[in-house]
């Protein structure tokens, strides 16, 4: 399995899950500090993705 097609499974799965968390820290006024952290990870992970695949955006 190709590197970019694993780093962008994750990225979109921490989109989802960050997503999900920083809703839930809003709604119970706890830290954002680890939400954010989940989105910056998948950021990075989209980024390494589509430096990996030459800019395709197909995995």
């Amino acid at each position: 399995m190709k590197l970019y097609k694993i780093c962008g499974g994750l990225a979109v799965m921490s989109y989802i899950i960050g997503t999900a968390s920083v809703c839930g820290a809003i709604e119970w006024r706890t830290s954002l500090r680890v939400p954010i952290g989940i989105l910056l990870f998948g950021c990075v992970c989209m980024y390494v993705a589509l430096k990996e695949s030459g800019g395709r955006y197909d995995f």
